[in-house]
């Protein structure tokens, strides 16, 4: 896990914060092995260590551009195009 022997966490106590981050996601991932990401008390995404299934996203993964839920900020399309929109995902 993460470069880490799996029992790592079972014989030291996490000392930054990044440790306990991960130190979380260890013990809630065992707890949860069906989830791909954990959130952790300190409102960051980890990957699950115990999680098996099919490759996941990051749950903050925002859809490209070629994406279909991309629009136009302040485009109207009743409008002629002044070339002032910016295109942003939802």
């Amino acid at each position: 896990m993460f470069g880490i022997p799996e029992d790592h966490f079972d014989d030291h106590f996490p000392t930054t914060t990044q440790d306990l981050c991960r130190h979380q996601a260890y013990h809630v991932g065992r707890e949860r092995p069906e989830q791909a990401w954990i959130l952790s008390s300190w409102d960051t995404w980890e990957r699950n260590p115990f999680y098996e299934g099919p490759e996941e996203p990051h749950p903050e993964d925002y859809p490209h551009e070629e994406d279909e839920d991309v629009v136009a900020v302040g485009s109207n399309d009743d409008e002629e195009e002044d070339g002032l929109g910016e295109e942003v995902p939802f």
